[in-house]
C-alpha cells in the first residue's frame, strides 16, 4: 500500500491562504482539501472565511460546505474524510493542498 501524498499551507488567520492556495493548485494543476472546522459546514458562510464563489470555481475545493448543520463532527470524522479524498484524488494522480 502506497502512502497518501498531499501538501500543507498553514499560516494564521486573515493573511491570505487562501489566494495563495488557489496560486498554488493552479500552476500545479492540484485541488483543494480545506480544513476548517467550521467551513466544512453548509450555511456557516458568515464569519468563517470561507472562499467566495469565485475561489470556489477557480479551483476544485472539498471539504467546503459539505456537511449540514445538525450533523455532529470532530477531529477524527473529519481526518477520515480527509483521508478519503486524499486517497482518490492520489488515485487520479493529483497531490492535493
Amino acid at each position: 500500500m502506497s502512502q497518501a501524498r498531499y501538501m500543507i499551507l498553514a499560516g494564521p488567520t486573515g493573511v491570505g491562504k487562501t489566494d495563495l492556495a488557489i496560486a498554488i493548485a493552479q500552476q500545479l494543476k492540484s485541488e483543494i482539501i480545506g480544513a476548517d472546522a467550521f467551513q466544512i459546514y453548509r450555511g456557516l458562510d458568515l464569519l468563517t472565511g470561507k472562499p467566495s464563489s469565485e475561489q470556489l470555481s477557480a479551483v476544485q475545493h472539498h471539504l467546503i460546505s459539505c456537511l449540514d448543520l445538525e450533523v455532529a463532527s470532530n477531529a477524527q470524522a473529519y481526518a477520515m474524510l480527509a483521508i478519503e479524498k486524499v486517497e482518490k484524488l492520489n488515485q487520479r494522480g493529483i497531490i492535493p493542498l
